[in-house]
């Protein structure tokens, strides 16, 4: 659980998301097959995050992140590297194919997801493999809609 007060309503949080996943799901919500529970389940970190002020949407549904634990340049002196954390918008086949080369991503999901990860917020492997647990999940959730 957090410890920041919340910024946001679960229903605003709720409303938000729904914007947002609309916009890179059309085809799931066509079919049917999102509903609030299914979003409120499958995106708890994120709805979260939101409800906490640290995920926020610009106009065009871009996603902002505020690291819960910034990621530090150098440990003895506590110089901040990075706090927030901004989204590629798509990723194209063409990456995507290049994030799996060399991997059997049936056995190697892990190296994959960070991987992934790793392309879409553009922090370095090393980097996102330091994130806190809580900020890992947000974005693991966050990066699987694109």
């Amino acid at each position: 659980m957090s410890n920041l007060k919340k910024q946001v309503s679960q229903d605003v949080a709720l409303k938000d998301l729904t914007e947002f996943l609309k916009k890179h799901k059309q085809k799931e919500f066509r079919r049917g097959l999102v509903s609030d529970e299914s979003i409120k389940e499958d995106y708890i970190d994120v709805l979260e995050a939101i409800e906490d002020g640290l995920l926020v949407f610009d106009k065009h549904l871009k996603p902002v992140y505020t690291l819960r634990q910034a990621l530090f340049q150098d440990a003895e002196d506590n110089s901040l590297k990075v706090t927030e954390i901004n989204f590629r918008q798509r990723i194209r086949p063409a990456d995507r194919n290049l994030l799996m080369d060399g991997l059997d991503v049936s056995k190697q999901i892990g190296t994959y997801t960070l991987k992934y990860i790793s392309f879409i917020t553009s922090l370095s492997m090393t980097e996102v493999k330091e994130l806190e647990k809580d900020d890992f999940e947000v974005l693991n959730q966050i990066c699987s809609v694109f």
